[in-house]
């Protein structure tokens, strides 16, 4: 179950969905307006200029980037290309691999296997000594093709350091296994120009990295996810399960103006810390559990609310149940950070139907 469904039930303000609380930003509105002449055209397949101006962010080769139709299409492909018949990934987790995964049964017949490595919500989601021995035997029997890793991790927004990131690659290299960092929330995160694994991709080509502009840029409406890897002809592999002009042509002008936009996400982390201990104080005071986050979300937790998703509904405020989660169950809610306005008034809803 995805957060963000406003369409079949009356919503006024959505908590479900994890993207930039300022909102658009005013390079892409006016990127997006001032092209409409665009869509006359076939989009560029090969993304040529975005892919420069982001090579240039980024400081690595443009045949290090591809781009896809949002990160949702270029996880299925990667899939694909890889053959993966067994991946692994830390729960809890964001539940679109699973489902991605999943497509490949009817394809694969009953040898495909999708398996977690449990980290416990009662030490914050934490990997310590310990754990990453026990994940080293793991991959030592297990054997899979690929480990995935979300860096923040969704739902409960916490930060792997770069350190331990590269003690995973490491690992995965040991055990001839992939590594499949998913960023999509790392650019609003606190640790956004610190624990990016970018910098180490030529040292590792077992790595990929994944990201997209819809949380970044707050335009889940346009579709612009990316896959890095040093490993170029895996990346050509990819490209050759995506479908022709994926990319449409204004995704790609927005994408090229984000890039230009630099105070923006400078602004929007300032926003979201500032909200995130707004939000994270006010919870802790109506009795929730609340797990530490460096993202634009929050985790928190309530043996006694199971219905807290429902309540709000009748509201007009939606928020993410996340009982389909792996690792976690009933109680658990995600909630997206937004301008301090929205924010009060959710604090004050919960209040009244708690």
């Amino acid at each position: 179950m995805h957060g963000g469904d406003i369409y079949r039930n009356k919503i006024e303000l959505d908590f479900s969905v994890s993207i930039n609380p300022l909102g658009m930003s005013g390079s892409i509105r006016r990127a997006v307006s001032e092209n409409m002449q665009v869509l006359e055209q076939y989009p560029d397949q090969k993304c040529e200029k975005l892919k420069l101006a982001l090579a240039d962010k980024l400081r690595i080769s443009a045949s290090q980037i591809l781009f896809g139709n949002g990160a949702s299409e270029l996880i299925p492909a990667l899939f694909r290309a890889l053959k993966v018949r067994h991946a692994l990934m830390f729960a809890p987790c964001f539940v679109g691999y699973k489902r991605a995964f999943l497509s490949l049964i009817e394809a694969a017949g009953s040898s495909v296997e999708f398996s977690f490595f449990n980290l416990s919500w009662q030490t914050q989601f934490k990997l310590n000594d310990k754990l990453l021995e026990e994940l080293d035997n793991c991959l030592e029997l297990k054997r899979p093709d690929i480990f995935i890793v979300t860096n923040p991790n969704n739902p409960d927004g916490s930060v792997k350091p770069l350190p331990q990131m590269e003690q995973l690659a490491e690992l995965c290299r040991k055990h001839g296994t992939k590594l499949l960092i998913d960023e999509c929330f790392m650019e609003l995160s606190d640790n956004a120009k610190t624990d990016t694994f970018i910098p180490l991709l030529a040292e590792y080509p077992e790595v990929m990295v994944l990201r997209a502009f819809t949380k970044t840029f707050a335009v889940p409406g346009l579709r612009l996810g990316y896959l890095l890897s040093a490993d170029e002809r895996l990346l050509e592999k990819v490209e050759m399960q995506l479908a022709e002009w994926n990319v449409s042509s204004i995704a790609q002008c927005a994408g090229l103006a984000a890039l230009q936009d630099g105070g923006y996400l400078e602004c929007s982390r300032k926003l979201i810390q500032e909200e995130r201990r707004f939000l994270c104080a006010g919870l802790e005071k109506l009795g929730f559990e609340v797990f530490s986050s460096n993202s634009c979300f929050v985790l928190f937790y309530s043996q006694k609310e199971n219905r807290l998703r429902e309540k709000l509904m009748n509201c007009g405020i939606l928020i993410r149940d996340c009982s389909d989660f792996p690792g976690l169950g009933s109680g658990f809610y995600r909630i997206g950070i937004k301008t301090h306005a929205a924010n009060q008034l959710l604090l004050e809803s919960i209040a009244a139907v708690v």
